[in-house]
């Protein structure tokens, strides 16, 4: 589990039956899922942080509104050296 100020526990059992202990001494699969873990959290906060990641409305997205978005946040990144 991933906390504050870059914290980490380590939990092993069957989430589903509510019976998880901590781990004291993690091991190198636990560690590898660390990698993991925060290689995901930090890709989602790029994604969210530069506007990237949305969910899909239902009915579909409207084309007009998306292109508006779209010309707005280019405009706010300034001119593209080519």
């Amino acid at each position: 589990m991933l906390g504050i100020n870059k914290t980490v526990e380590f939990y092993r059992g069957n989430p589903k039956s509510e019976n998880m202990l901590q781990v004291a001494q993690p091991d190198s699969v636990d560690l590898e899922l660390e990698k993991d873990a925060v290689a995901l959290f930090q890709t989602a906060d790029d994604l969210y942080m530069r506007r990237r990641y949305c969910l899909q409305p239902e009915g579909g997205f409207d084309r007009d509104l998306s292109l508006r978005v779209n010309a707005h946040e280019s405009a706010a990144q300034g001119p593209v050296a080519r």
